[in-house]
């Protein structure tokens, strides 16, 4: 579903949801999260953010970049 991204990000991504994997995204206004435990609802990824401490809502039209976070 997240179309703009290359194809490895996009699997980093389903990582994150089907492995509970942590990554490193980034969104297209440059704000950046830390990300696991995900869950993928109607075009938004919900899942874990270190940085916030809580659940959080990323559209995923609106992530530019995944990296996986060692």
């Amino acid at each position: 579903m997240a179309t703009r991204l290359p194809a490895a990000q996009q699997s980093l991504l389903g990582f994150v949801v089907d492995r509970e994997v942590r990554a490193m995204i980034t969104l297209a206004d440059g704000v950046t999260a830390t990300v696991s435990h995900g869950e993928l609802r109607s075009g938004v990824l919900d899942a874990w953010c270190e940085e916030a401490g809580d659940y959080l809502e990323f559209p995923l039209n609106e992530i530019s970049s995944v990296t996986a976070d060692c």
